[in-house]
């Protein structure tokens, strides 16, 4: 989406499978363990940098 406007957006790109997956994996664990907390996980993100960024003074 940040490509298509002008100037184009400095953006996060976020790994979209492992977010799912992971998710998918916490949910299933609930399901059979329901007594237990939920566990965070982080999935790291992708700085894509675009002509809305200046460089540093």
């Amino acid at each position: 989406m940040g490509q298509l406007l002008h100037p184009q957006l400095t953006t996060i790109r976020q790994d979209l499978n492992h977010m799912g997956r992971a998710a998918a994996l916490s949910l299933l664990h609930r399901l059979g363990e329901q007594d237990t907390p939920p566990v965070p996980h982080v999935s790291p993100p992708q700085l894509i940098i675009r002509e809305s960024t200046a460089e540093p003074r």
